[in-house]
């Protein structure tokens, strides 16, 4: 279904209606549906488990959050490929609004959204595993390299710490948007919710 809002626009003195429309009767593919709430799942553990990390002063329980961090970073690792596969090999709907400035921001939000969605993971399990600690993984921890090398484990903690926030963000950001246009009416979920109305 399609909903449309009209916006007034100021033209030399007159004002003049623009139809801004919103599209929302083609949802994504079943595939890429059951993968973004996969990996966002993953992500959103991450955030999760690093802020409670970061906010208590108990040791072992700052210990317990981070493996738990780093296990859903681990499974975010691990559908990165599939999650960036089936995006590539299915057909996206038209584009959610016809207004050139929200189609631009939601153009450039998903692109550095996919962006630290290879970045973090990639950083983290570069991290454990030149590291020597291995990639902890809930239930267990995978090996990781025989040979340590601090200086790749290093320089991807640097990264995966510098970029944290932004993504953090990020994130923030674009479920803020989701939240703006579910309560304007838009049903921009039921693009990417399976079986959604």
């Amino acid at each position: 279904m399609t909903e449309t809002l009209r916006a007034q626009v100021g033209v030399g003195g007159r004002k003049m209606s623009s139809a801004v429309t919103h599209n929302s009767s083609q949802p994504y593919a079943g595939p890429v549906q059951a993968m973004h709430w996969a990996m966002g799942g993953a992500v959103m553990g991450c955030v999760l488990f690093v802020q409670l990390a970061q906010n208590t002063k108990d040791k072992e329980k700052k210990g317990e959050y981070m493996f738990l961090h780093k296990s859903c970073g681990t499974l975010a690792a691990g559908l990165l490929v599939p999650r960036l596969a089936v995006r590539m090999l299915t057909k996206a709907p038209p584009a959610f609004s016809n207004n050139m400035v929200e189609r631009a921001l939601g153009m450039a939000s998903h692109g550095a959204m996919y962006g630290f969605l290879i970045l973090m993971p990639v950083t983290g399990v570069a991290m454990g595993y030149y590291g020597g600690k291995g990639l902890p993984f809930f239930w267990t921890t995978l090996d990781g390299a025989e040979k340590k090398d601090g200086k790749t484990a290093g320089a991807a903690f640097k990264l995966h710490k510098q970029f944290g926030w932004y993504m953090e963000m990020l994130l923030l950001g674009h479920v803020g948007a989701a939240g703006y246009h579910t309560m304007a009416g838009h049903k921009i979920l039921s693009r990417i919710l399976p079986f959604g109305k």
